[in-house]
């Protein structure tokens, strides 16, 4: 895990929501990319984590996808993740 928060003038973050991790990939303004993994079980801190970080884009996959978006609220955009590979 990273404790600093990138800047969110432009951050755009994805998330494969999955069994029993939460991957976090943040595209910064930068132009770098940042991995992230948060435990499954604890959606609280994922979607705490998600809200710091002020994206202007939050994408969301996984089989977990489902149950995490309704918590991270409107402007995340549900991808379904075997839809994406056809």
């Amino acid at each position: 895990m990273h404790d600093s928060s990138p800047s969110s003038e432009s951050t755009i973050i994805g998330i494969d929501a999955g069994a029993s991790l939460v991957k976090l990939a943040l595209a910064l303004p930068s132009g770098d990319l940042q991995l992230e993994r948060l435990p499954a079980d604890d959606l609280p801190r994922v979607v705490e984590r998600v809200a710091g970080l002020r994206a202007t884009r939050v994408c969301l996959t996984g089989g977990g996808a489902a149950t995490l978006a309704p918590l991270l609220g409107d402007g995340t955009t549900v991808h379904d993740e075997f839809a994406s590979w056809a």
